[in-house]
């Protein structure tokens, strides 16, 4: 909306919005909020002005002061606005207004918010804004209403809603009461102590912000996005030098303390020099939108040149004399930094590397290690080392504790960090010390003290002492063929000694010299125990007496016997032994009892029936004898029957039976059949059958009265009907009236079958009959007849008879004549 010149009676305020940036610092930290000397935080706007600079809306001035009382003038409202609004500047070539000129820093903040604050109409001619002016608080009033997105026609009685808040409610200009109406409504107003809304009078900063921010928290306003904006900066630095890194969006301005840093697509670095000496440095690093709303983050620096880095190595105890201590030392700010050891320079080697030698005195020695800078910085350390002076180190080769010769030799070592020739003492008397020591001793039998000493030139000794026993040892005797225990009546063995200090050592063997060094032996031994004493002696009078126990035991035959079998069916058996024995060659064999023969036995023996016990003994000529006993059952065992195959059904009357019977202790078993005696052995029988199943039991008795398995057959005997044959061909037909049959019959069971022609007998076994015909077919039916009355199945014969025609004349033969 335009409003009239009338209107225009404002006074201006010069409103300067500048960066004021101090100095912050590596590390990704958050900066400090700016705060204003004039605004603290019991002011009445301090939360507004806070919230605004948090938003990058407001700024304060170089001298720290926001100047909360200082008014707004129209084209700083419209920047202040643009920014809360964060609205994009206008790019226009044109100005809207005749009092805007192109150029002028305000003109693209005027043109953004032109549809919030509106310029004057004139009636001829662009409208004026009159951009110096004061803005008055009505302006504001429409602005904020328009920005806060509210609905001025959403008000009815917009008048009374005005007069209920303030007295002056008829100084606000006609047309805008429903601006003025719905922003009291929703809080973006307030009026002054006295009631009043004072529409024409200009508007404070202080007020403007508070406004503002009222604005912004309208609920149809969305929240102003934040700028993106990280700082990396390191709060404390030791180097003259820093630098400040960060990322932001790819299209903000970077200020590091005023100084534009570019934007490498959303990242930026900065770098500069601390040149005013040590102390804490402000950096203020600010992110500004086209629009001019920023994101600023406000950093101290604290700048401290440090000491020297100084790193000992020193042992805290040692037991050398002259100790190398080293270290290393570096600045960041100086190339060549001092160190002393004890306040004596020393040389610095490449990269910082120093040592020195030090002599040091027993017990604890304290030494100051101090190294300082171009810039007088200094770092001091104390260190203590305390010396312990440690004895020689004698170390000798083994020293048994019994030697069994007369010279012995003691080697060792001694030698020791701080003297390159400790002198060593053998039982008080100085040995000769390079690299090692030895000393040949001649001992004396028995027990010999050894103190062997060692000493440093610092006086500090090492003492090792030993009891060395010199023992003159005997004969040693071996003695190989000896065991234990003996089976032979002669032992024959060797005998073997030596000796350290005699290499012929005498032989005694129970008290009898056998020789020297070495001998052999044989011993005849008694039966039981036998101790057998065996001395050496040597020239130096030390001897070795040694004695075995020797059991003499006198063995009975080994008695080998062929395992018999425990039962048998067999009336006589074989028995096998063999004998040998260590003392006799020919041992004796017995058989229950009995001689029999010397090394070895195999005779036979008649078993009785039931348990028949078999003993055999064998001794030597030592009276030793070893028995064996072995058990065998003798029980008689049946005949075995063997029966021909015999077939189930037979059609002959006679059958012939043949069977045989073998018993292992009978040659001769009786044979029975039906129970009657049939032969000895073995039968053959021919019987008769009966028609019909005939059973045959066959069995077998022996000499002793075992009887054999029954063996029981059956057979069946069907006897057969005859059977007829019709001799010669059977022609199908005669001339002659008479026909000659010839017919035989055969029955294994009856030799003359009776012959039956037409149902009458005709004859016997065989018959030739001539029988006359008659004309035409003649049957004969054929069968025979044994005793039995069996019949045989009818033969049927036909036969046709036909009258021959004699010496009638043809019909040719007729017409001739």
């Amino acid at each position: 909306m335009f409003r009239t010149a009338a209107k225009l009676a404002c006074f201006t305020l010069g409103l300067t919005i500048v960066l004021s940036l101090y100095f912050a610092g590596v590390v990704e930290a958050k900066g400090e909020t700016k705060t204003f000397q004039d605004v603290p935080p019991d002011h009445w706007a301090f939360y507004a002005v806070q919230e605004m600079v948090n938003n990058g809306v407001v700024d304060g001035y170089q001298d720290g002061g926001f100047f909360p009382d200082q008014e707004l003038t129209r084209e700083q409202f419209c920047k202040l606005l643009t920014l809360a609004l964060d609205l994009n500047l206008s790019k226009a070539n044109e100005s809207s207004y005749s009092d805007v000129a192109v150029d002028d820093w305000s003109m693209p903040y005027i043109e953004a918010v032109k549809d919030y604050v509106s310029g004057y109409e004139i009636g001829i001619g662009k409208p004026f804004f009159d951009p110096s002016a004061v803005i008055t608080r009505e302006d504001v009033a429409i602005a904020l209403v328009k920005g806060a997105k509210l609905n001025p026609g959403s008000v009815s009685n917009a008048v009374s809603v005005i007069q209920q808040k303030f007295y002056d409610a008829s100084a606000v200009s006609t047309g805008i009461e429903a601006y003025v109406a719905i922003a009291i409504q929703n809080n973006l107003l307030s009026g002054y102590e006295d009631g009043t809304f004072r529409p024409q009078s200009g508007l404070t900063r202080a007020a403007a912000v508070t406004m503002l921010t009222r604005m912004l928290e309208n609920k149809l306003i969305l929240p102003l996005k934040d700028i993106t904006l990280s700082v990396d900066i390191p709060l404390k630095v030791e180097t003259p030098y820093i630098s400040i890194s960060g990322k932001t969006e790819k299209d903000i301005k970077l200020y590091v303390n005023n100084d534009w840093t570019p934007n490498y697509n959303g990242t930026y670095e900065w770098s500069g020099n601390l040149n005013k000496g040590e102390g804490d440095y402000w950096f203020e690093v600010k992110a500004v939108k086209s629009n001019g709303r920023y994101k600023a983050f406000n950093y101290a620096v604290d700048f401290s040149i440090p000491a020297p880095k100084l790193t000992v190595m020193v042992p805290g105890e040692t037991d050398l004399e002259t100790v190398r201590i080293s270290g290393s030392v570096n600045d960041i700010n100086d190339d060549s930094p001092i160190v002393s050891v004890n306040g004596k320079v020393i040389t610095i080697r490449e990269k910082g590397e120093w040592s020195i030698d030090l002599s040091l005195h027993e017990g604890t020695n304290m030494v100051t290690f101090s190294s300082s800078n171009k810039f007088n910085k200094e770092t001091e350390q104390q260190k203590s080392i305390v010396f312990n002076i440690s004895p020689p180190d004698l170390k000798l080769e083994d020293v048994p504790d019994i030697v069994n010769f007369k010279e012995f030799t003691i080697r060792g070592t001694a030698t020791d960090k701080n003297d390159s020739k400790p002198k060593v003492t053998l039982n008080n008397k100085e040995l000769t010390n390079n690299d090692g020591f030895q000393q040949k001793i001649v001992l004396t039998e028995g027990v010999n003290d050894l103190a062997i000493r060692a000493v440093n030139r610092l006086g500090k000794a090492t003492d090792f002492a030993k009891k060395v026993s010199y023992v003159i040892k005997p004969p040693n005797v071996t003695v190989d063929g000896l065991t234990e225990t003996s089976i032979k009546e002669t032992v024959s063995f060797s005998v073997a000694v030596d000796d350290l200090y005699d290499k012929q050592p005498s032989i005694y063997i129970n008290g009898l010299y056998r020789g020297q060094s070495s001998a052999n032996s044989s011993l005849t031994l008694a039966e039981g125990n036998n101790d057998i004493t065996i001395k050496a002696v040597s020239s130096s009078g030390k001897e070795t007496i040694i004695t075995k126990k020797v059991v003499y035991v006198i063995l009975p035959p080994k008695l080998n016997v062929e395992t018999l079998p425990a039962t048998t069916g067999t009336r006589t058996l074989t028995v096998k032994a063999t004998a040998v024995d260590t003392v006799d060659s020919s041992p004796s064999i017995y058989l229950n009892g009995s001689y029999v023969a010397k090394n070895s036995i195999s005779t036979t023996v008649q078993l009785v029936e039931g348990t028949n016990k078999i003993t055999i003994r064998a001794t030597n000529s030592k009276g030793k004898e070893a028995v064996e006993t072995q058990t065998v059952i003798y029980t008689s065992p049946p005949p075995v029957v063997t029966v021909s195959a015999l077939p189930e059904t037979v059609t002959s009357k006679s059958l012939t039976i043949k069977a045989s019977a073998q018993d292992a202790n009978d040659q001769y078993p009786k044979l029975y059949l039906n129970g009657q005696y049939m032969a000895t052995k073995q039968f053959e029988t021919t019987v008769q059958l009966k028609d019909g199943v005939n059973v045959f039991e066959i069995k077998a008795v022996n000499s002793v009265g075992k009887t054999s398995d029954i063996i029981t057959r059956s057979v069946s005997y069907q006897q057969p009907a005859p059977t007829i044959m019709i001799n010669g061909t059977w022609p199908a037909s005669v001339s002659s009236p008479t026909f000659t049959l010839s017919v035989n019959a055969t029955d294994p069971n009856d030799s003359s079958p009776s012959i039956l022609i037409n149902g009458k007998v005709e004859g016997k076994s065989s018959i030739s009959k001539t029988v006359t015909l008659t004309q035409g077919v003649n049957t004969f039916e054929f069968k025979a007849q044994n005793a039995a009355g069996k019949v045989s199945d009818p033969i049927i014969k036909t036969i046709t008879y036909t009258v021959p025609i004699t010496n009638v004349p043809t019909a040719s033969e007729t017409s001739q004549k």
